[in-house]
């Protein structure tokens, strides 16, 4: 054990990438109960590398997932809303997976973050500072839509008027972005970040006239020919019945 925090503690690089790997995958309490520490403060550090930084993450999440009651992280909604301000998207997206569990677990300790989770989302709708490697037949960071999407779904609302405002712009955006193509890896993608999409909508409560707007977006994919997303319009389209029925008529 000691070897291992020392790894953690001095070394650089490969070694600190291979030793997170290897925490991450044994994971047992005596780890997390002598690791947690320095896995955290290895995350937060600014002068490690984006590649060790996003398998610390997934090592955390892992360790968290484990032994959640050994990993102490209290007082890190300030220290996760510094992750979520992260650049990299390889980094973030790693970050959003361990935010995902944090506020599983607590999310009124997180409520600070959620106008961060908005911004991200903003930032992908847009397709800014998203790099080609990000892009999946054309869609930015589908994966890291669809795990903010679903960190959003913890929080029972979003109070702020303004936080509240950027998140219905960029739904709005989403319902009027996606349409069915013949390419099966595209749709998959999109369909992913539109069903979210909708179960967000479903969530937050939203006006009349959204839902009207996802009623009818499921309208045409129940009309497909496609098996699968036939199948997905009526599920989600039984979901919004169930919740919305007053707000549809």
């Amino acid at each position: 054990m000691f070897m291992i925090e020392e790894d953690f503690g001095r070394a650089r690089g490969c070694n600190q990438h291979h030793t997170s790997h290897m925490v991450g995958n044994i994971g047992g309490r005596e780890f997390a109960e002598s690791l947690a520490p320095d896995v955290q403060k290895l995350l937060l550090s600014s002068g490690c590398r984006p590649l060790v930084r996003k398998k610390v993450a997934l090592c955390l999440l892992r360790l968290f997932r484990k032994n959640s009651d050994v990993v102490n992280v209290d007082g890190w909604s300030d220290r996760m809303a510094q992750l979520l301000d992260e650049c990299d998207l390889g980094v973030l997206t790693s970050s959003m997976s361990l935010f995902v569990a944090l506020v599983a677990n607590n999310h009124e300790t997180y409520s600070s973050c959620l106008p961060k989770c908005v911004q991200i989302l903003e930032r992908l709708s847009r397709n800014q500072d998203v790099p080609q490697e990000y892009t999946y037949y054309g869609i930015p960071s589908p994966w890291l839509q669809v795990k903010t999407m679903r960190a959003l779904q913890y929080f029972p609302t979003v109070e702020d008027p303004t936080t509240r405002r950027a998140l219905f712009e960029v739904l709005q955006r989403m319902l009027m972005g996606t349409d069915v193509v013949k390419n099966v890896n595209k749709n998959n993608a999109s369909h992913a970040v539109l069903f979210e999409a909708l179960a967000l909508v479903m969530h937050i409560d939203s006006e009349k006239e959204m839902m009207s707007q996802c009623v009818a977006l499921l309208g045409k994919f129940i009309a497909v020919r496609e098996p699968n997303i036939r199948y997905l319009g009526l599920e989600n389209m039984t979901r919004m019945l169930m919740v919305t029925d007053e707000k549809i008529k």
